[in-house]
């Protein structure tokens, strides 16, 4: 049985509401865009470019030697958890 909506879906015995489940996810969508943005501008490019902005020798300090591996690992698995949740809020939000 469902509440008067499409959005709501029964698993079970367990009836989620998709609309709140979206907004509850669009904060953490929100924070792992812009932690990604972050990312990607602190990477050390090949030209140097806005690598430098942010303090080349700053990210150094923070993650070691192994800063561009431990920023393309972080940028890969944001990517991935930006991927699942828009494919998350996408699905959510289809009636």
């Amino acid at each position: 049985m469902l509440i008067g909506t499409a959005m709501a879906r029964r698993f079970g015995n367990l009836l989620i509401d998709r609309a709140k489940v979206a907004e509850a996810t669009l904060p953490f969508e929100v924070l792992i865009c812009l932690l990604l943005i972050l990312i990607v501008l602190m990477q050390r490019p090949k030209s140097e470019g806005l690598g430098t902005a942010f303090g080349g020798e700053l990210t150094e300090d923070l993650f070691g030697h192994q800063t561009t591996h431990v920023l393309k690992t972080m940028t890969r698995n944001l990517g991935i958890a930006f991927f699942a949740i828009s494919a998350l809020l996408g699905w959510l939000t289809i009636g």
